[in-house]
């Protein structure tokens, strides 16, 4: 799948420096996701009156919103554009969160370039 950066060509082709950017970048959402999880299979038998009480696992992830359904939530967490122009081809570290295991779901957005090496992110709303 390909997501093209269009509004952004203009930017690249007046440039030299041909590395894809931030600004302007019509990536999918990045969001944050706040969601339950089964947590870790106890390995072994046990004695059914040893079994203690469990509760999920509550887990947060941050991805940019590849499939936003019923039935999941699909966050990739990095993008990568493999000809260097900002057409977003690749995805890596891809997790599927079952729809009905999310509690809740916050866009992030950058406040913009606050440091001399990145973006300074915080939650939306």
């Amino acid at each position: 799948m390909s997501i093209s950066v269009g509004s952004i060509a203009a930017l690249v082709a007046k440039r030299t420096d041909l590395r894809p950017t931030m600004d302007a970048d019509p990536s999918p959402p990045l969001v944050l996701i706040e969601w339950l999880d089964s947590g870790q299979p106890v390995p072994g038998w046990q004695w059914l009156e040893a079994i203690e009480p469990r509760r999920p696992h509550l887990c947060v992830s941050v991805g940019f919103l590849m499939q936003d359904d019923a039935s999941a939530k699909v966050l990739a967490p990095n993008l990568g554009a493999s000809d260097g122009s900002g057409d977003w081809d690749q995805a890596s570290g891809v997790i599927t969160i079952p729809a009905s295991a999310v509690r809740r779901m916050l866009a992030v957005l950058p406040l913009g370039d606050t440091h001399a090496n990145g973006l300074t992110w915080r939650r939306a709303g």
